[in-house]
């Protein structure tokens, strides 16, 4: 008799669960290499689910006894089983390049810019603004930059509004600048730059939180584009076995999408929302209170992002020793040192994770300082603070890291040796603090808790891309649709984290972080059933093909979320499920 995997055809938007009334399990994993990520026991063969809950970690020969007439029993064959992985700092809101606005990606050229520009331009004709996002900003002198002639040229009379890849540049056009009001005698607002030409004269190039100030001239987005664009992220991550993720440029506008999504019955992975402060943040209390959301497993609200320096790539991360060869330049703090000493106490005291974007060694820095001042000011330990990014970390911080008892994070698919990396950020470096950028490996050794995220849109999502960059050095595409050759530029030097490393960065670590160990982030009794199928066993391959291997099932809280196999007569078939939840697959 055909028999398909009971979760599967239980829609995971429907009321009804697929829950069993009796003792014995829902469904049965068996014969796997399943990779618990728990320290007792790391391997096991057999996994048992009842409802949302796993009930049984083991060896096949134990788990029989949870098999009734009615569970489903899936032989792995050998393929690999291991917790959903947790990625705790994307974007995605931004997933709105994908639906709604002007797509950029993967355009090198001024050329190839100017003519997606025109289609879209062509192809979009009502909107009050052109908006787009995914350019790659190059530096101010390249014939490749992007100014507001060129922009002008497509659109004169509509504003045009691009943000680039990591958020970190803008530029725009001339109609744009009239309407934001910036002009030659406008200043630089505090942490961004208006670029600018002989006399005074803006070029459209806007950079750091200059990059935001066209946001509050722009259209808002509707709810509607922002539900679909959320819908739309949740199922890319799904598809890259991503069961928890964490928006880390959380907005009050965005909070009642989330919310919406909730009540609903919608979300595909679990959701922890950053709550956005910048540095004209006015202190409103109430408001930032009103804001958080606890005690549910699904939603919550408890961290608040601060973006303390910019990226290396422009050198506007802040560094304790200069950049080389820029006449001294250390890079741009966002905060001031008073009111980082000021609010994060006040964060903390308030229940309040700090969730802190500090690229340079010099803002991991002032934020150590502030929590630590957080200690003392409140008589408690910090609230596992995020250090996010981390391209560089003084070793002597290794002591008050621990001390402030912070997560460190880092985007490993960055860490090889691309052309951004050896034309925008190795020439600032010494050779010394080039060999231990992004030190996943240095801070793990030490005792710190790592943990790993994508930091998508500006990056591909997939955890696999930075496992294998992580583990080889080599190249790994930055975005999903461009061709692998990891053999394709010169390998990264410095130390590189193990492959069990990796796996907890992505798991147990990123359930930590985010307060939610107790229940998710490894295969254990008694916890949820988040977990993934990977077609292949990660520790019985060569990390060459890291890279590329399929998650042929999501499964969260026991609910199948995305999926590539069915079960037939208790046996895994792969391929492409059209009927899969929420439109997983795409």
């Amino acid at each position: 008799m055909r028999r398909l995997l009971c979760i599967t055809v239980c829609v995971v938007l429907a009321a009804a669960a697929c829950v069993r009334k009796d003792d014995k399990a829902t469904t049965v994993f068996r014969n796997g290499a399943v990779y618990t990520v728990d320290e007792n026991r790391p391997w096991a063969e057999a996994v048992a689910v009842r409802g949302d809950t796993i009930v049984y970690v083991g060896p096949d020969d134990g788990v029989q006894g949870y098999v009734g007439p009615e569970t489903e029993v899936v032989d792995l064959a050998g393929k690999m089983l291991m917790p959903g992985f947790h990625d705790v700092h994307m974007h995605p809101s931004t997933a709105s390049v994908f639906v709604h606005e002007c797509n950029l990606y993967g355009l090198y050229t001024k050329e190839e810019l100017v003519a997606r520009l025109e289609e879209c331009a062509a192809q979009d004709r009502e909107s009050p603004w052109l908006r787009g996002t995914g350019w790659e900003a190059s530096t101010p002198d390249s014939p490749e930059q992007l100014f507001k002639e060129d922009l002008d040229i497509i659109s004169p009379d509509r504003p045009v509004y691009l943000m680039d890849l990591d958020g970190h540049h803008a530029v725009v056009n001339s109609k744009a600048l009239e309407i934001v009001g910036i002009d030659a005698s406008t200043e630089d607002p505090v942490g961004g730059i208006i670029h600018r030409r002989a006399g005074g004269e803006p070029s459209g190039l806007l950079i750091e939180t200059a990059a935001y100030l066209p946001e509050s001239y722009a259209p808002e987005v509707s709810f509607e584009d922002s539900l679909k664009t959320l819908q739309f992220a949740m199922r890319k991550a799904n598809e890259y076995g991503i069961t928890t993720i964490n928006d880390a440029w959380e907005t009050p506008e965005r909070d009642k999408v989330w919310k919406h999504l909730r009540e609903q019955g919608l979300l595909t992975a679990r959701v922890n929302l950053s709550l956005l402060v910048t540095e004209t943040w006015d202190e409103d209390w109430d408001a930032l209170l009103a804001r958080k959301l606890d005690g549910d497993e699904m939603l919550r609200a408890m961290q608040v992002k601060l973006l303390v320096d910019g990226v290396m790539e422009n050198q506007t991360a802040a560094v304790k020793r200069p950049y080389l060869d820029t006449d001294g330049n250390k890079g741009l703090s966002m905060f001031t040192d008073e009111q980082l000493n000021k609010w994060i106490p006040l964060f903390e005291k308030h229940g309040f994770q700090v969730h802190a974007h500090t690229v340079g060694d010099a803002a991991v820095d002032q934020v150590l300082t502030a929590l630590e001042a957080s200690r003392e000011a409140n008589g408690a330990p910090n609230d596992w603070p995020f250090l996010i990014h981390c391209y560089l970390i003084d070793p002597a911080d290794y002591p008050r890291i621990e001390a402030a008892g912070a997560t460190v994070n880092f985007t490993m698919l960055w860490r090889q040796y691309s052309e951004s990396i050896a034309d925008l950020v190795e020439p600032y470096l010494t050779e010394e603090q080039f060999e231990r950028l992004m030190p996943m490996a240095d801070a793990h050794d030490y005792g710190l808790v790592v943990t790993g995220a994508s930091d998508w849109y500006v990056s591909q999502m997939d955890p696999l891309a930075s496992v294998a960059a992580a583990l080889t050095g080599k190249a790994v595409p930055y975005y999903r649709d461009e061709p692998y050759d990891p053999d394709g530029q010169p390998v990264m030097p410095g130390k590189k984290p193990s492959l069990e490393t990796m796996l907890a960065a992505y798991t147990i670590n990123g359930a930590y972080a985010s307060h939610i160990e107790a229940f998710t982030g490894s295969i254990e009794v008694g916890k949820r059933a988040d977990l993934i199928v990977l077609e292949r066993n990660l520790f019985e391959i060569p990390v060459e093909q890291i890279y590329g291997t399929r998650v042929l099932m999501t499964m969260l809280s026991g609910k199948v979320v995305y999926a590539l196999m069915t079960i037939l007569d208790g046996k895994a078939v792969y391929g492409t499920l059209d009927s899969s939840p929420a439109g997983a697959g795409t």
